[in-house]
């Protein structure tokens, strides 16, 4: 019993070694493709932030759906996470940041400005445009935010928590230049 927990404690340290000693050019590499999700993620959360205030619709909808959603993808991320792994949380956060920003662009662009026949429209037509605001812009903030802010947590679990992308001995070398890269930018 005692030889089997052996064997398992030096293989386990055998790999602990392996992973410490990743290579310069793959630490570098991590170190970029990190940087470069860190800046995406940073980038997104704070246009949007800064953008809802300039969307049409009810402002306070749409913070209120904002927070909401940063709540439940603080909740669900680290389970999403923990159960299908580093990749699959990324695809599933900008999959769902893209649908919503995409519903924003296209709301906007089809019921925000009035095209050049607007002046024939009737004062329903023009209470139907302004009801498509205030009925889709706050979900659609939700969805895009609720991904933003999963792909935001993702990057700092995969940070802090991934041997394989940051080995402990380097881990806050890394995580400075990725913090650095993307508040800098």
């Amino acid at each position: 019993m005692q030889a089997s927990d052996t064997e398992t404690q030096s293989s386990s340290t055998a790999e602990k070694k392996e992973v410490a000693k990743m290579s310069d050019a793959r630490f570098y590499r991590n170190a970029l493709q990190m940087a470069i999700m860190w800046t995406a993620v940073c980038f997104s959360t704070y246009l949007l932030h800064f953008q809802l205030k300039y969307l049409r619709g009810d402002i306070f909808a749409n913070n209120n759906y904002s927070a909401i959603s940063d709540f439940i993808a603080v909740l669900s991320c680290g389970v999403i996470y923990n159960k299908f792994g580093l990749k699959a949380t990324y695809h599933a956060a900008f999959v769902s940041g893209l649908i919503g920003a995409l519903g924003i662009l296209y709301l906007e662009q089809t019921y925000g400005t009035p095209s050049t026949g607007s002046a024939s429209l009737t004062a329903a037509e023009l209470q139907y445009r302004q009801n498509m605001f205030y009925s889709y812009m706050p979900w659609l903030c939700f969805v895009a935010k609720f991904g933003i802010a999963m792909a935001f947590l993702n990057s700092y679990y995969a940070s802090f928590t991934e041997e394989n992308i940051f080995p402990i001995e380097r881990r806050a070398t890394a995580i400075g230049i990725c913090n650095f890269c993307a508040r800098g930018l």
